[in-house]
């Protein structure tokens, strides 16, 4: 019986280290991605605020990998917010969203808002950028209509990389 214990706490350590792991490397793509990101309102382009929802594991790493990226030379401040509906507060540039919040995304385009999948929900075209899984890796996929409409320019180098959807 012990040994089964023992099994199960070194299982359920492996699943926390393995999830760490994983909001890293989601964090430091989403990182590197806000490099090649601009606002076209001037009031916009200085330093971002970045609300990750539902997330606070997924925000710690993100606050990390922006502190040694420095995305853009830009300083990121990163706030971890409960739901939707408290990103209102947090006055945020860019949004990062798992599942079951993505349709969030069109409202918030008028707002200048960036959204960002945070691999979760992998098929929806309303985001603006949205990670992909693959294997070890990230790869994203962007939709510079929306971006477009949201006064947020991605540049012609992210876009080589992204798959491209519409």
């Amino acid at each position: 019986m012990a040994a089964i214990v023992g099994l199960a706490l070194v299982f359920a350590g492996a699943t926390r280290v393995d999830a760490r792991t994983d909001d890293v490397r989601r964090a430091t793509t989403i990182a590197r991605i806000l490099r090649f990101v601009e606002w076209t309102d001037p009031t916009r382009r200085g330093d971002l605020k970045v609300a990750v929802i539902g997330n606070p594991s997924l925000a710690a790493a993100l606050r990390d990998a922006c502190a040694v990226v420095r995305p853009g030379g830009r300083t990121v401040t990163v706030v971890d917010v409960d739901s939707p509906r408290a990103r209102a507060g947090a006055n945020a540039s860019v949004l990062v969203v798992g599942s079951g919040v993505a349709p969030l995304a069109d409202r918030l385009s008028a707002q200048g808002v960036l959204t960002v999948g945070a691999g979760d929900s992998p098929d929806d075209p309303g985001l603006m950028l949205n990670l992909l899984a693959d294997g070890e890796r990230y790869r994203f996929s962007a939709n510079p209509a929306a971006a477009a409409r949201a006064g947020v320019s991605l540049s012609s180098r992210l876009l080589r990389l992204a798959q491209i959807v519409n």
